[in-house]
């Protein structure tokens, strides 16, 4: 394993402690959770995972604020995500009433 030169400036054969190994690590550790688009990802941006934010990208296009994401690497403490598809409803479902009801009564 390749360390990183700490304090002593010194290659450390260990696992690394420095700032950017934890936030790397921390990053990681979120692949596969969801979260949400706060700043769109067009193409860097930021999302809210578990009451986070942090840095992400989209794996291609863009994705506005407010959709949902879901984690799908880490490079470098920055998060790359893909957009969560909406929940199925069956076609019609939010448009209709309740039994066939005209929603303007």
């Amino acid at each position: 394993m390749r360390g990183c030169l700490g304090r002593s400036g010194r290659s450390q054969t260990t696992r690394c402690q420095c700032p950017r190994a934890l936030v790397a690590a921390a990053a990681a550790a979120l692949i596969g959770r969801t979260g949400t688009v706060i700043r769109p990802l067009a193409p860097l941006g930021t999302v809210r995972i578990a009451d986070q934010e942090w840095p992400a990208r989209p794996v291609r296009g863009t994705v506005a604020s407010g959709q949902a994401v879901r984690v799908t690497g880490t490079e470098a403490g920055l998060l790359q995500v893909a957009p969560e598809p909406p929940e199925f409803l069956p076609p019609g479902s939010a448009d209709r009433s309740p039994a066939g009801q005209d929603p303007a009564r």
